[in-house]
Formats: structure tokens, C-alpha cells, sequence
């Protein structure tokens, strides 16, 4: 997770971490055949990024169809119960897999899927802006986080049209 971010973070970037990164990136993506949310939203990160583009849209649809049959989105339709280990406030929506219309992930969904995930993003504004989801373990984060949540939730609305 953290070598995909920060790839993608440096593409473009001529130094020979950076070219090994990548490398490592490209065989763990390629390597995967099952994963957590965290470690796809990373490879997504890279993917963004990544000079192949061909390359990239080919395992972004790999990872897309991994997210789908392994159930790591949160979708508002979905009756089932969240994979082990997970519980279904812990899980991605759509719109986190997928913050702008043209990413690699945005394919993943459907236009109604994207659509309840934009809407329950939107529910889920406080006077303060937004909380993380995650669990809570001291106050401290709540409100640690409260920013960085609320700037990634107004540029996803923005991105997708649903500015406040």
C-alpha cells in the first residue's frame, strides 16, 4: 500500500527508487488475486498514474472485477452480509474506489450505484462537514480527520457534479 502511493505519487519522477517502485507495483497488481480495500485503493493510487496506460486499465478492470466478486464495496442495494473480517460501515463506497467520472475505478459501478453513493456521501454531512468512518479509537482522531475527510468529500462531489 504504501510503495503504490507513493509510485504513483513520484510518476514522472526520474530516480532509481522510483523505477524499482514501479516495478514492484506492477508484480504485486498483477500478483493479486485477493486483496482488501486499502491495498485496491492503493493500486488504484499507482494506476492513476502509471505511464502504460493500457497497461493500467487492464488491471484496474482486473481489480474492478476482485472488488465486485469479493464484495469490498459498500453498495446501497446490497442485502447480503459483509465479507469476513468486515462490517459493511467499514466497507468503500463506490465514489471512494472511484473520487472522479473518468478514473479507472469509475467503470466498476453503475450509473445508479454511483449515484446512491454520491447520495449517501452527502448524508452523511454534519454541520462540521464529514467524520471518518473508520473506527474511532480516541477522540482525537475524530477531529484529526475531520478536515482531510471533508476536503476528499467536497472535491468528490465536485468531480461528479453534486456540488453543495
Amino acid at each position: 500500500m504504501p510503495t503504490a502511493n507513493l509510485a504513483g505519487a513520484l510518476a514522472g519522477v526520474a530516480h532509481p527508487w522510483v523505477a524499482r517502485a514501479e516495478e514492484f507495483c506492477w508484480t504485486r497488481i498483477d500478483a493479486l488475486t485477493e486483496s482488501h480495500p486499502y491495498e485496491i485503493r492503493g493500486a488504484l493510487s499507482f494506476l492513476e498514474r502509471a505511464e502504460d496506460r493500457t497497461r493500467a486499465a487492464t488491471a484496474a478492470a482486473r481489480l474492478g472485477e476482485l472488488v465486485r466478486s469479493s464484495r469490498l464495496v459498500r453498495l446501497t442495494t446490497d442485502t447480503g452480509e459483509a465479507p469476513q473480517g468486515y462490517t459493511a460501515a467499514e466497507l468503500p463506497y463506490p465514489h471512494e474506489y472511484a473520487p472522479t467520472p473518468d478514473c479507472l475505478a469509475a467503470s466498476w459501478f453503475t450509473t445508479a450505484e454511483m449515484a446512491d453513493s454520491l447520495d449517501a456521501l452527502l448524508s452523511e454531512r454534519t454541520e462540521g462537514g464529514w467524520f471518518p468512518r473508520w473506527l474511532i479509537w480516541t477522540p482525537a482522531v475524530k477531529h484529526e480527520w475531520a478536515g482531510p475527510v471533508t476536503i476528499e468529500a467536497l472535491t468528490t462531489l465536485r468531480a461528479h457534479g453534486r456540488e453543495l
